[in-house]
Formats: structure tokens, C-alpha cells, sequence
């Protein structure tokens, strides 16, 4: 997938260096993980719809992937933000 796929709307503060927000680093961390998953084209763009889509339903397929838990950890903190 390619990243321009997945909605990243977030912002970055700077200081010295550039610093990425608690939000972008969220963003990217689910990035990689669903790289490394099956999901429709349809459901990659982290929109509030497709958020709660793939809490829903990332389990059915992907119950065994390592990272599954802190995926839906991070699924629902971007869904309450």
C-alpha cells in the first residue's frame, strides 16, 4: 500500500527537530501494521467509517497476527481523538 492511501491529515510541530505528534505517531505505527495485513483497498484511509470498520472486523481475518492487539489499542485511540 501506498501511504498516500491511508489519510494522513495530522499535523507536526516543530522545535530544533522535527518532533511528530502523539496523533502522527499513532498514525504510523497502524500504518505499518495494516501493511502488513489483507484489507480492501475501500478500508485503508483512516476515516472515522473505516476506523470503526476495521474495528469490526480486523479479528475475523487477522486473530493470529502478532501485532493484532496493539493494533486495535491504537484503532480505538484514534477513534476517540
Amino acid at each position: 500500500h501506498s501511504l498516500d492511501n491511508f489519510g494522513l491529515d495530522f499535523q507536526c510541530r516543530r522545535c530544533d527537530n522535527t518532533i511528530m505528534t502523539e496523533r502522527a505517531v499513532k498514525i504510523a505505527t497502524v500504518i505499518e501494521i495494516l501493511a502488513t495485513m489483507n484489507v480492501p483497498e475501500s478500508r485503508i484511509f483512516l476515516s472515522r467509517t473505516n476506523i470503526r470498520w476495521m474495528l469490526r472486523n480486523l479479528r475475523v481475518q487477522h486473530n493470529d497476527h502478532p501485532d493484532i492487539d496493539r493494533l486495535m489499542s491504537l484503532l480505538k485511540e484514534l477513534h476517540k481523538s
